[in-house]
């Protein structure tokens, strides 16, 4: 391969960027055989595309200053390069005398990749997809069952109001009788005609009666509102069976929606999709988590601890774990279904983060603790806005309860109610107070060891317990946020499901008694037969 430039270094990165784009649809592995200093920025250039290297002992100058290294390696390397090249590297080391068939092996198995790491990046996809499906699941019934609760509030007091207008538009029309007819019912008096004025010609009349009587008339008529007028003027009282339909239509809606509430709630306890939810993303979380220790090779995946067990076996331990547990709670009581998409999923991982090499602690610090605090900043400025919209939401319908009574309308008391509880239970479903809370907490503390790692010097930062440490913690802090976010989720669900269950006891009194009314009173079941004033 020829390179124009004149600088060699030029040349070796330009060889690996070709290298690297034929890397994307076949493996590739580098072979360190003796080797100088060309070999050395080789290597890096390797390292950094998360090349595996196989370098064979005992042939010489860098291979065995690499093999004497990942042998016994020091807390500090004062060459930059070979420093990045021990820290990130997936360096394997095989000796020149042995047997070739073991090497043919070995390059067969760098050349698959990391099985066990993609294998837990595919379960932690079948568990992230999983846990997504069972949350739309769950929000998707509890939208329903607070719309369908709202509106049979709405249509039992829209039912109650105008059977209470239509009985006094009857009672008035009695009283008025005498005084003249209204005007006579047209479209156009009916939409353009004010309703203040909807009484004037019976006022006239009653302005001719005696002084008592005329009293009494408009006493009435200053009591009534402006739909009983219009009922009264535009003679709605006379078609009995547009208004009885209508009234019977309302009942029968009114008893429908209990009976939908009820099967939403049942649904929702038999399928449980919330704690599936639950159990599902903390399983996911947790193995995600324990991805990011392994790739660091921090803790029980230190060089150190797997002398005689390997990295990959206590990952795949931990994995089996994990689905040991996961299958002794309501999960196993629904399809997991497979994950078919890219490894590692998208939006898993950082920007410019394959997922799969090794990560130096640069490399982790910027894209597991940066990213998942960049997170956590986010995510706290749209749950604040969330919020607030809900809180404001709540006491502006404080407000308007207040003026209702205030004009007369308790009657209409019950729907502010009714919103207000809605919005309610959706904070506490949702926990925006609680997220919002721990999100806040979670963001301090990576703070905190981020400007901890920043403080440290460059040996400091090179000393593996530094490392474990800088590992342990923020994976940790990040555990605690979701363990507690767990819990207070269980606790939340089981008070709902209590809430629920009342209310379908208390819809199911309510479906039987408006059951027996209708039986009991055949105008709402036979419009046509109402009857008349």
């Amino acid at each position: 391969m020829l390179v124009e430039t004149q600088y060699p270094a030029q040349e070796i990165a330009f060889r690996y960027q070709l290298g690297a784009a034929v890397a994307t649809k076949k493996p590739a592995v580098t072979i360190l055989v003796n080797g100088g200093e060309q070999s050395r920025a080789e290597l890096l250039q390797s390292v950094r595309l998360g090349w595996p290297i196989i370098v064979l002992s005992g042939t010489g100058q860098l291979a065995d200053e690499i093999a004497a290294l990942h042998q016994d390696r020091p807390d500090f390397i004062a060459e930059p390069a070979l420093a990045e090249i021990m820290a990130d590297g997936n360096i394997s080391v095989f000796p020149v005398d042995g047997e070739i068939e073991e090497l043919e092996r070995l390059i067969h198995r760098q050349l698959r990749g990391d099985n066990t790491l993609k294998l837990a990046w595919g379960q932690f996809a079948a568990y992230d997809q999983n846990a997504n499906r069972q949350q739309k699941s769950f929000r998707r019934l509890q939208f329903w069952i607070i719309i369908f609760g709202v509106l049979g509030t709405l249509l039992a007091l829209l039912q109650t109001s105008l059977e209470l207008q239509i009985k006094d538009a009857r009672l008035v029309k009695q009283q008025l009788i005498d005084l003249g007819q209204p005007q006579e019912r047209t479209w156009s008096n009916f939409f353009f005609s004010p309703c203040q004025s909807a009484l004037k010609p019976p006022e006239e009349k009653a302005k001719k009666r005696p002084e008592e009587q005329r009293k009494n008339v408009q006493n009435l008529i200053q009591k009534t509102d402006c739909v009983t007028k219009l009922l009264v003027r535009h003679g709605w009282e006379k078609d009995f069976t547009s208004s009885t339909w209508f009234v019977g239509t309302l009942k029968w809606l009114i008893v429908a929606i209990p009976v939908l509430i009820t099967i939403l709630i049942a649904v929702s306890n038999r399928f449980n999709a919330g704690q599936k939810w639950i159990w599902l993303r903390s399983t996911a979380e947790t193995l995600k988590s324990e991805i990011f220790r392994y790739r660091t090779q921090a803790g029980i995946y230190h060089a150190e601890q797997c002398q005689e067990t390997s990295r990959e076996t206590k990952l795949a331990e931990k994995i089996q774990d994990l689905n040991n547990h996961l299958i002794q709670t309501e999960v196993n009581m629904s399809a997991l279904r497979s994950y078919q998409g890219p490894l590692p999923p998208q939006y898993s991982t950082a920007e410019n983060d394959d997922g799969l090499s090794v990560l130096s602690p640069e490399r982790y610090l910027k894209t597991r603790l940066e990213d998942q605090l960049d997170y956590y900043v986010g995510k706290t400025e749209r749950l604040e806005r969330q919020l607030y919209r809900l809180q404001w939401g709540t006491y502006i319908l404080g407000g308007v309860g207040t003026f209702i009574a205030a004009y007369g309308w308790e009657l209409w008391i019950a729907l502010t109610t009714g919103l207000v509880a809605a919005l309610t239970t959706y904070l506490g479903y949702q926990q925006v107070e609680e997220r919002l809370r721990k999100y806040n907490q979670a963001a301090m503390t990576l703070t905190n060891v981020r400007n901890w790692w920043a403080a440290l010097s460059v040996q400091e930062q090179a000393q593996p317990e530094n490392i474990d440490k800088l590992v342990s913690e923020t994976e940790e802090a990040l555990g605690r946020e979701f363990s507690e976010w767990t819990q207070k989720m269980q606790e939340t669900l089981m008070a709902l499901k209590e809430k629920q269950a009342k209310a379908a006891e208390k819809a199911k009194a309510q479906l039987n008694a408006k059951t027996e009314n209708a039986l009991v009173s055949p105008q709402a079941q036979f419009p046509g037969r109402s009857p008349g004033l």
